[in-house]
């Protein structure tokens, strides 16, 4: 499998850090191997470009010259969709013209010359041997989940003679996932944008286009959504609760799509926990959803597997039935040339040695269509009980997840109970603190009914 340098870029430890934890999850299991840049910096993305052009390009420009270093070159792998951009321009830039390369090299104070690719972590994961190194490695398979793949407006363009994927409909991912059986949906926001850092600037306007994503990934029959970039993540995961009570205040039924990177759905079909992946992190909740695909994903898979149980069962009572019909018509079978003659009364012969019916060579065939039926009868026999090993695994699996399930829904009832008497418990001060006002006359008693300054007072 091909080694890669790896550009961690900054969100890897902060807002990205699921993509991070379930990257080296996925990674170490497959035998993916990334050796990280060492000295990386910032790649400036898109905002030290407004400030300076040349900035922008040199602060990418020495992560890969830096990387141009390392053994061997090798093709740079860049998680992050904004960084992956950002280093790939840089790249062209320096590849453009001499004139570029000489003043990039000016600026980082170190030879450039742009031999290593830059690839996208989804990219990467592409490649045949990686997806079937991931197709291997899902011992428990995402069966029957319904996942939108949302690739996000930058990781597949803009469109050049390196572009790894469709434009306007890419597959890759879809192709990964379905890998570890979940069922992607067909659905028309694949490559939408979600308003990238915008949200921070026009959150109005990316409430639209945010909303307009789950729209369509709920019409369309999804039960979660799958990205590549941290900063769509981001801006899915930490923005649905704030479009859901929108939702509601217009009447509209809530979203309830938890959103995961592409690797955390992996990771899940691996056998990963939610701790190893990052999906304990996330702002709407996400890890009780994946436990519940999990444990359907392996009822499916037992269920399918009690199928070929019977269906082996069934061919090995026909296999036995064929023998069986096969033996019988052989003992009927007596042609004249094996009747033995008639004895003569004074000729005495010594007895032969017993022999059996299939001992003769007219039976030949019988006995091999015998011997065949048998071979296969114990074949039968032998997957029936496989198959039962496997149908007995998967139970065990299938309740140990059940336990954890129920675990984690306790946790949050207890979770949410406690937050409920916190609810109760304010809103009980807000009416001590709103009580009317004593009438004239009435008994003024410190500490009961009066003011802080007028208990201070009186003591």
């Amino acid at each position: 499998m091909k080694n890669y340098a790896y550009f961690p870029g900054c969100s890897a430890e902060s807002t990205g850090l699921s993509f991070t934890k379930s990257t080296k999850y996925v990674t170490d299991r497959i035998g993916f191997k990334m050796t990280e840049i060492p000295d990386w910096n910032c790649c400036g993305t898109s905002a030290a470009k407004l400030t300076n052009h040349e900035l922008g390009q040199a602060l990418s420009a020495r992560n890969l010259a830096i990387a141009e270093q390392m053994e061997g070159s090798p093709d740079v792998v860049a998680p992050c969709a904004g960084c992956y951009q950002a280093l790939q321009n840089a790249r062209r830039f320096v590849r453009e013209s001499d004139a570029n390369r000489e003043r990039i090299e000016e600026i980082i104070e170190q030879p450039y010359e742009g031999k290593a690719r830059v690839v996208s972590l989804l990219e990467a994961f592409a490649d045949e041997e990686v997806t079937e190194a991931v197709k291997a490695a899902a011992l428990k398979p995402l069966r029957g989940l319904k996942v939108a793949c949302y690739y996000g407006c930058t990781i597949v363009r803009p469109v050049n003679d390196e572009s790894f994927d469709d434009a306007e409909n890419p597959q890759s991912m879809d192709e990964l996932l379905r890998a570890v059986g979940a069922e992607p949906v067909d659905w028309a926001f694949k490559t939408e944008c979600c308003s990238g850092s915008q949200s921070v600037a026009m959150p109005g306007i990316a409430h639209r286009l945010i909303d307009r994503i789950f729209e369509n990934a709920a019409a369309n029959g999804a039960e979660c959504i799958a990205t590549t970039c941290p900063l769509c993540q981001l801006n899915l995961d930490m923005r649905v609760a704030e479009i859901n009570k929108m939702r509601v205040a217009r009447g509209l039924e809530p979203f309830d799509i938890p959103v995961y990177y592409f690797t955390e759905l992996i990771g899940a079909a691996m056998g990963g926990r939610a701790d190893e992946l990052g999906t304990d992190i996330h702002f709407y909740p996400a890890r009780e959803f994946l436990m519940e695909a999990e444990l359907r994903g392996l009822k499916i898979a037992n269920e399918e597997r009690a199928a070929a149980e019977e269906a082996a069962r069934k061919e090995a009572e026909r296999a036995a039935k064929i023998a069986a019909a096969q033996a019988a018509r052989a003992k009927k079978a007596k042609p004249a040339a094996e009747e033995a003659p008639k004895k003569k009364p004074t000729e005495k012969k010594k007895p032969a040695a017993a022999t059996t019916l299939y001992q003769k060579p007219q039976y030949a065939e019988e006995e091999r269509a015998l011997r065949s039926a048998q071979e296969a009868l114990a074949a039968k026999q032998a997957e029936l009980n496989a198959a039962r090993n496997a149908a007995d695994k998967l139970r065990q699996e299938l309740a140990q997840q059940a336990e954890e399930l129920a675990r984690v829904r306790l946790r949050a009832d207890a979770r949410a109970a406690f937050e409920n008497m916190h609810d109760d418990a304010s809103d009980h001060s807000d009416e001590a603190d709103h009580k009317e006002p004593a009438p004239e006359g009435a008994e003024h008693v410190p500490g009961v009914d009066a003011t802080h300054e007028e208990v201070m007072g009186h003591e």
